[in-house]
């Protein structure tokens, strides 16, 4: 299945999910404070490390890093409360 553009795909449990066989995704979106053994800050560098060509925006609201601690280009948007 090809996704259309614009399609949103959320991911709860990544490695799980047959999305990393798939050849179509060209942005992530993160938060950086996700449950379970993958947070967004690994997420963003498995990704980076993997698919160098997919974009990745990261996002947090509570976690403390700055856009150092991310893959280089990956932008850090303050979520507010």
């Amino acid at each position: 299945m090809k996704l259309p553009p614009g399609f949103v795909l959320e991911l709860m449990c990544p490695l799980k999910i047959t999305f990393w066989q798939r050849n179509d995704i060209g942005l992530i979106f993160t938060d950086i404070d996700m449950p379970g053994s993958m947070d967004g800050l690994k997420l963003s560098h498995f990704v980076r490390g993997r698919w160098p060509p997919i974009k990745i925006i990261a996002t947090s609201g509570h976690a403390k890093i700055t856009e150092n601690d991310l893959p280089e280009g990956v932008p850090l948007y303050a979520q507010t409360v």
